[in-house]
């Protein structure tokens, strides 16, 4: 019977059966595989944009839920960088998977062509399919119904990433490193920035100035646009009433600091409002108990720091002090806002000019002008005075670099093509200059 050959043909063909049986499903389980994980990818992907897309109110209602789905939500949605880890990670894997499927399952039907030209059309084929199944048509119903994705996907997502933790940490944080470097790739120095607005033509004058403000803002000192000291108006702690009202009226300001024997002994602000209530009282008033406590700052604070100091403390003036605790001048709110929008008048403010000139080349220049401002008035390069200034901002502090001490009334002195004559003095500064263009000096880069 081992010989017969009724029964060999018979063997064959049941194995010819049943190796026909393995094959087919081999595909059968190939093709629900692979339509599991495109289903599986377009759940993932759809995720991805419904967590991003959430509006406000839907994550209040969210978070106002006691549902084990709501807050397994809200761990993704305050932390997108896992979420984008972990859908990103998901659908590699998903991808890669039916691509391999896809191809096992179409190799036979395409045996007859060449391998490469089998691999070009299996991938001609396969991308459509999961670019519209996968990505388009599940992103474009996770918009219209973004609760419903979310509640669905919230714990199958929560599960995936406790399985694929190492992976995903490792993606995100490479994503983080990555975004970092495009960034600082990006910015610009705030010195190209300002040379971008100086070159641009486009725009008003005061929009331009303002951006170079907002600019400079970080790098500007207190010390630079402080009341200096000797223009500071004060009160002393013991002035009687009626000479406190006197004081305020004739100054015009609404804050006013009060010192105790000297300027350096600063004990308080006295706010005028605070004195409306007893303006008819008689002059035994104990007035010193309105005033409020004086909000010190040191001369190389950064002015946007002590913005943001005086807005805490809901303040609008600060004493400034040098190194040794001495005052150095005050500086207020409005003197930090005129850096960024220029100056602020009102309607009881005086036009004042720092300079008067008197011909083509002589001018008149109040003795505390800076020397910034005194070079853009006359259009000459910022540089010019930079040896001989020394450590002096203002046109007083260059003179005084020359002399060495104060100098007298009618004092001439020359610097690079300039000549100085000082023509007021009082016992401590310089108050008045008269400044002659000797000879063409280099102009500054005109503004166009």
């Amino acid at each position: 019977m081992e010989n017969d050959p009724y029964t060999q043909e018979t063997v064959a063909d049941i194995q010819a059966i049943g190796s026909c049986f393995s094959t087919d499903a081999a595909l059968i389980a190939a093709i629900v595989a692979g339509v599991l994980l495109m289903i599986a990818a377009a759940l993932v992907s759809g995720s991805k944009v419904a967590f991003l897309s959430i509006n406000t109110q839907q994550i209040r209602t969210l978070r106002k839920s006691k549902k084990i789905t709501a807050r397994t939500a809200l761990k993704f949605i305050d932390k997108p960088e896992e979420l984008l880890a972990l859908t990103s990670v998901l659908n590699c894997i998903n991808y890669v998977a039916v691509a391999i499927l896809f191809m096992y399952v179409t190799r036979q039907p395409l045996s007859f062509l060449h391998p490469a030209l089998c691999l070009v059309l299996q991938v001609v084929i396969i991308t459509p399919i999961l670019l519209v199944f996968c990505e388009v048509m599940p992103k474009m119903l996770a918009r219209q119904n973004p609760d419903g994705i979310i509640g669905f996907m919230s714990i199958p997502l929560l599960i995936m990433s406790k399985i694929m933790k190492p992976l995903t940490f490792f993606v995100a944080r490479n994503n983080r490193h990555v975004e970092l470097q495009i960034h600082k790739n990006q910015s610009i120095s705030m010195d190209e920035l300002s040379d971008v607005i100086e070159e641009n033509p486009t725009g008003l004058m005061s929009e331009r100035e303002m951006l170079k403000g907002i600019i400079e803002f970080g790098n500007i000192e207190v010390s630079e646009i402080m009341c200096p000291r000797v223009d500071m108006v004060a009160i002393e702690s013991k002035e009687p009433f009626e000479q406190v009202l006197k004081k305020i009226t004739e100054s015009g300001y609404s804050r006013i600091p009060v010192y105790t024997d000297t300027f350096d002994q600063i004990s308080g602000i006295l706010y005028i409002k605070d004195l409306l209530p007893y303006v008819n009282n008689k002059n035994g008033f104990k007035w010193m108990t309105l005033i409020r406590p004086p909000h010190f700052v040191p001369e190389n604070k950064k002015i946007n720091e002590l913005l943001e100091e005086l807005q805490m403390q809901k303040n609008h003036m600060a004493i400034v002090v040098d190194e040794y605790g001495g005052t150095s001048g005050l500086v207020t709110m409005e003197d930090i806002i005129e850096m960024i929008v220029g100056d602020i008048s009102d309607e009881f403010d005086e036009e004042e000019s720092d300079f008067t000139r008197v011909d083509e080349n002589t001018y008149i220049f109040k003795g505390k002008t800076l020397l910034s401002d005194f070079c853009d008035e006359l259009e000459i390069d910022s540089e010019i005075f930079a040896e001989a200034q020394g450590e002096s901002e203002s046109l007083a502090g260059l003179i005084l670099e020359m002399k060495g001490e104060l100098p007298r009334k009618n004092e001439r002195f020359e610097c690079c093509g300039f000549e100085f004559t000082v023509l007021e003095v009082d016992r401590r500064r310089i108050t008045s200059v008269k400044v002659h263009r000797k000879i063409a000096a280099e102009p500054a880069p005109a503004d166009q």
